[in-house]
């Protein structure tokens, strides 16, 4: 686990590297490169446990094992560099760039970096981190430890239904639905591996369903779907104090139809969020908002040929 988080630190450190490449370099540094390590030549004892290193594009590293908490690995990563190298016309640029190692690099494609983490067990904000100063811009990474986890149980009912007894324009229509229910009680830890807290699973909501509605035959195509999903736990514990982080439920309706003019030619069209949900999560024990991201319905008209 450790070597595959080390790789892991090692690309992302290459992104900062080439962040931190941005903009002038403070004159101190062109008049001379500081040693590998403040630590070097001094007449004080290193302590033996620690390993000092330069990668060869001059990222720097200290390494040390420690059994507690055991299966977990903390880095920190440290550009000596903040606000106070900005020049009036930069105010902002380090915090900027702050955000935008967490986007991507010239390594790393745009809109990886978060998955690239969180494929790892890192979620975003919680184990992931970053913060400005006027020194130094410093990243928070912390490979979280496993949960003795705890009981999932449920059921799911599904039916696929459509009316071939019917006759004539009744028997083209359909059915496709299914409905979940489940119930989980998790145990999560802190980084000493002490249990906190007691709840469902994150990111898995207690009640959900989907419906279809259908209509086809050789000329025309219709679907009218509905998706429900229960609130549901999105990080727990809470972080700065707040007992959970959740998101609340939602109903989606969308709908779909396509129009065969001719054996070649089809004009098709989707409406997709017609309720117009939006994405709000909120903190309790005091419901309050975290963020709300409202995205709008969208609509799209096509025409397909084939021969």
């Amino acid at each position: 686990m450790f070597r595959r988080f080390a790789a892991l630190l090692l690309a992302f450190g290459l992104g900062l590297t080439a962040l931190a490449a941005v903009g002038p370099v403070p004159l101190a540094a062109q008049a001379a490169r500081a040693p590998v390590w403040p630590v070097s030549g001094e007449d004080i004892t290193r302590d033996p446990g620690f390993v000092f290193g330069e990668l060869p594009n001059g990222v720097r590293y200290i390494l040390r094992r420690n059994s507690t908490p055991e299966g977990t690995a903390l880095v920190r990563m440290h550009i000596a560099s903040g606000s106070l190298e900005e020049r009036e016309h930069e105010r902002g640029l380090a915090h900027f760039l702050e955000h935008m190692a967490f986007n991507g690099s010239r390594g790393i494609p745009e809109g990886d970096m978060i998955k690239l983490l969180e494929r790892e067990g890192l979620a975003f904000g919680a184990d992931t981190n970053a913060s400005t100063g006027f020194e130094a811009i410093t990243y928070m990474l912390n490979l979280p430890r496993n949960t003795p986890g705890g009981p999932v149980s449920g059921y799911e009912i599904g039916v696929q239904l459509p009316f071939f007894w019917m006759d004539g324009f009744w028997s083209n229509f359909g059915v496709v639905g299914n409905y979940t229910r489940v119930n989980s009680d998790i145990d999560y830890v802190n980084s000493t591996g002490a249990v906190v807290l007691s709840g469902p699973l994150v990111g898995l909501s207690e009640e959900s369903y989907n419906a279809t509605v259908y209509y086809e035959d050789e000329t025309f195509s219709v679907r009218v779907s509905a998706a429900y999903r229960s609130d549901y736990p999105t990080t727990l514990p809470g972080r700065n104090g707040n007992a959970t982080e959740d998101t609340a439920a939602t109903l989606n309706y969308d709908a779909s139809a396509r129009w065969n003019l001719n054996e070649n030619f089809a004009l098709t069209f989707e409406g997709v969020n017609l309720t117009d949900e939006a994405n709000d999560q909120y903190l309790t024990p005091d419901n309050r908002s975290s963020f709300y991201h409202h995205y709008g319905r969208s609509y799209f008209l096509g025409a397909r040929y084939t021969y």
